[in-house]
């Protein structure tokens, strides 16, 4: 197995027709199946499953000039700009750092604040309160 973008990546020889690779391809609960004859060439397979990934991914989080956040879609983006990639990335990883907000949020809520039972202890609660904290400073 090997990954690609987020996405696993799963070869395998088909169970039915052993003429045939079976790749299919996983991210959370989404997935993708692909069949390719063994007469193509590694190369050319390989290619058109990273194709298919990136077909699948069809938005990423970017800022447009205003600074604000919103959905781009990759393919409309221009690979050769440093600053776009830059900037991309930087986005991302706002993304990724508000999506860490809200799960630890909700991790707090729903096991220690709307809890009556202690589900976590007094030091784990204050390690994700301190968490938080440290990612909402800006």
């Amino acid at each position: 197995m090997s990954n690609f973008r987020g996405y696993e990546i799963e070869i395998s020889f088909s169970k039915t027709d052993r003429n045939v690779w079976d790749i299919l391809l996983i991210k959370g609960e989404r997935s993708h199946f692909m069949t390719f004859n063994v007469s193509r060439t590694l190369s050319s397979v390989e290619n058109d499953v990273y194709n298919k990934i990136d077909d699948l991914i069809e938005y990423v989080v970017g800022v447009d000039r205003t600074g604000e956040k919103k959905m781009i879609n990759p393919q409309h983006m221009n690979e050769g700009n440093e600053g776009m990639k830059n900037l991309t990335q930087i986005a991302d990883l706002e993304w990724k750092v508000d999506v860490a907000v809200q799960e630890l949020r909700e991790i707090l809520k729903v096991y220690h604040y709307k809890s009556d039972e202690q589900h976590i202890s007094k030091d784990v609660v204050t390690s994700l309160e301190n968490l938080l904290g440290s990612l909402l400073k800006k």
